[in-house]
């Protein structure tokens, strides 16, 4: 990075909506090569010519009122990932959470396989309902898109690629449902070296590198819901670690938005009837 770009250049503008964990740019900085500002404006460094000397950093602030446009919610009285019965409670959490919206979502999932099978136990009953349910790999990401937009009451589910840079303003999507926190599989070779490198010289790779990049892709399909000012919506994260694991408040605090509903699932969907059946 710095042969290829911080040195021929005089500036280098790097900017995105998902670049800061818990109001900071230091994980953005270390995997860039840049080191971590000490205050939030400026970095220095003891050697000459290193581009952090050059380096200023600015968080801003969202145009959207999330707290009037959208309802966030996170289940705590549900079963963790790893638990047998995740799969059934799931199933029935995103049941109830498209009868409230109608469908109009996006069910996002951290593997096919789940995807798979929770399409397979919903899709029969929601298409003899008449809505179109839809799944990553049916087709390209641009058809999915545009046959999502045209209908009534659209549903996709989708992994990966569909956690950032899809783009779909207005009524379509009015419900995000995050199945799970995105972690990404320890075993991945480059991330598996990363941690390797950061364990050998004494940190705690968990802590600085696997929370902060799951909270970045978190972020990012956060994202998908609110994409213009008066887009309205709600977003669910069936995941109860959110709320009950200590490294849950960087995940929290990522969002844009203090109003959060943590609790009883119940109590949850009441709340997000209450908003859906609400005045815009």
């Amino acid at each position: 990075m710095r042969e290829a770009i911080y040195d021929p250049a005089r500036t280098v503008i790097m900017t995105s909506a998902t670049l800061t964990v818990g109001g900071r740019f230091d994980y953005f900085l270390r995997q860039t090569g840049l080191s971590a500002p000490d205050d939030g404006e400026e970095t220095r460094s003891a050697e000459e010519g290193d581009p952090a000397r050059r380096l200023r950093t600015l968080a801003l602030s969202t145009p959207f009122n999330f707290e009037k446009q959208a309802f966030v919610g996170a289940p705590v009285d549900v079963p963790e990932p790893n638990h047998p019965d995740f799969a059934d409670s799931l199933e029935e959490l995103i049941r109830r959470a498209l009868r409230i919206s109608d469908g109009h979502a996006f069910v996002l999932f951290t593997s096919y396989s789940l995807m798979e099978n929770m399409h397979r136990r919903l899709e029969p009953e929601m298409s003899l309902d008449g809505w179109l349910v839809l799944k990553q790999g049916q087709t390209n990401r641009h058809a999915l898109l545009e046959r999502f937009r045209a209908a009534p009451n659209p549903v996709l589910f989708a992994t990966s690629s569909f956690w950032e840079g899809v783009d779909v303003k207005g009524d379509a999507l009015q419900c995000l449902i995050l199945t799970r926190l995105p972690f990404q599989v320890p075993s991945e070779p480059i991330l598996e070296a990363r941690a390797e490198m950061i364990d050998k010289r004494g940190g705690d790779s968990f802590r600085e590198l696997t929370v902060p990049s799951a909270v970045i892709r978190f972020k990012q399909g956060f994202g998908r819901l609110i994409r213009s000012k008066t887009d309205r919506g709600a977003a669910l994260i069936f995941d109860p670690r959110v709320a009950t694991k200590t490294y849950g408040v960087q995940f929290l605090r990522s969002l844009p938005t203090e109003a959060i509903h943590v609790g009883r699932a119940e109590a949850m969907f009441a709340e997000m009837e209450r908003f859906f059946g609400s005045e815009a």
